[in-house]
């Protein structure tokens, strides 16, 4: 089996330079190279995703399939047959509840660079036989979605609550709001 080359990191527990390898951990999937710090004594693995059976290219995998649409349980059966690795459904389940909060909180603390021409609509939709409208901004460059909003109904309050939500999002108001009914150049005072 192969091991993935890195350069020499920084202890994690005194943050000395002074490491040096050390032995070589054996997984199902790798071999990972184990480090020594000569200042401390810590020996660790240097791996941006701990205390897993797998790597971090295995997590992505997981994330990938779980976001297409497909099973826990069809996701560990992937794991098994194309990486020889058995985990059960449940093991799987909070590898994405751990690793979606996780790209949740790095989400959030972006601020998306957006442009100064939005698009607006609202859509009608039913829930549970209700009637009931979605309003969305997005970016028109990017296609970032800046605001999403559900309302029981179609008021002008309901479509100001969205918009301020996407001037919040994208930090600044926009210029011109393009909607599927009108196309609005907005004043800037």
């Amino acid at each position: 089996m192969k091991i993935q080359e890195e350069e020499r990191p920084n202890c994690p527990v005194c943050n000395s330079s002074k490491t040096r390898k050390d032995s070589v951990r054996k997984t199902l999937l790798c071999d990972k190279q184990r480090w020594f710090c000569k200042a401390c004594g810590k020996r660790w693995v240097n791996s941006p995703i701990r205390n897993i059976k797998g790597d971090p290219k295995t997590v992505v995998t997981v994330m990938d399939l779980y976001m297409k649409g497909v099973s826990y349980r069809s996701i560990a059966d992937h794991l098994k047959q194309i990486y020889g690795l058995e985990v059960s459904h449940i093991t799987v389940m909070n590898w994405v509840n751990t690793y979606l909060s996780r790209i949740t909180q790095f989400v959030k603390s972006m601020q998306p660079q957006v442009g100064d021409y939005w698009l607006a609509d609202e859509q009608f939709i039913k829930v549970k036989g209700n009637q009931q409208y979605v309003w969305n901004v997005l970016d028109n460059k990017t296609r970032f979605l800046l605001a999403s909003n559900a309302s029981k109904t179609r008021s002008y309050d309901d479509a100001r609550r969205t918009f301020k939500k996407a001037k919040k999002t994208a930090g600044k108001k926009a210029k011109t709001v393009v909607t599927g009914e009108a196309h609005w150049l907005i004043p800037s005072a």
